[in-house]
C-alpha cells in the first residue's frame, strides 16, 4: 500500500499498523533519490504502508502519528564510509541522532524526525542507509547505487516481515 503526496487526514484516523516505511531523498540529486526509489519498488511487496516522503518526511508526521506504528523504517542515502552501493541497517536509539550512527544526507531534519517518533509516539526507529557515490544535481542514480536498489528493497521487505520480538542490529 503506497502513500503519495501529503496525506489527507480529514477522513478520520486510519487503522494502527505494526510497521511503516518512509523513503527519503531528493530524486533530482543523484544517489539522494535512492530512498524514494526503494520505496517505489517496495510498495505492493509488503503488507505495511510505504511512503515516498521525498525531502520532507516531517510532512508525514500526522500520518505516522495516526497509524501509530510499533516501528518505522527510514530509507535514505547515508555516508557511513562504505563503498558506493553498500547498505547498512541500524536501529536508532533514544537520545541518539542519526548522524551518530549513519550520517544521512538529511541529518538535521531526519534527526529531529526520528527523535520525535521515538519520544512522542514511542515508535522504534530504524534506518536503512545506502552509501551514495554522487549527490550531484541533475544526475541519475550512480551505477553502484542503482545496482543496490533491489538488495535494499529486499532488506526492507525482510524488515517489514520480521516478528515484533525479533531483534537485529
Amino acid at each position: 500500500m503506497a502513500v503519495r503526496g501529503k496525506p489527507d487526514m480529514s477522513r478520520g484516523s486510519p487503522a494502527p499498523v505494526a510497521a511503516m516505511v518512509l523513503g527519503i531523498g531528493n530524486e533530482l540529486r543523484g544517489d539522494d533519490g535512492v530512498g524514494p526509489e526503494v520505496a517505489r519498488r517496495l510498495s505492493g511487496r509488503c503488507g505495511v504502508p510505504v511512503v515516498n516522503a521525498g525531502e520532507v518526511p516531517e510532512n508525514y508526521l500526522d500520518l505516522v502519528r495516526a497509524r501509530s506504528p510499533e516501528r518505522v523504517l527510514l530509507i535514505d542515502a547515508a555516508d557511513f564510509g562504505g563503498a558506493p552501493g553498500d547498505t547498512a541497517l541500524v536501529r536508532l536509539d533514544v537520545g541518539e541522532t542519526t548522524s551518530s550512527r549513519l550520517p544521512t544526507t538529511h541529518c538535521a531534519s531526519l534527526s529531529v524526525f526520528a527523535r520525535y517518533l521515538r519520544t512522542e509516539i514511542g515508535t522504534e526507529v530504524w534506518l536503512l542507509g545506502i552509501q551514495p557515490a554522487s549527490l550531484e544535481f541533475g544526475r541519475p542514480l550512480s551505477a553502484p547505487v542503482a545496482g543496490a536498489v533491489e538488495r535494499a528493497t529486499a532488506m526492507a521487505e525482510t524488515w517489514t516481515n520480521r516478528r515484533p520480538d525479533a531483534r537485529e542490529e
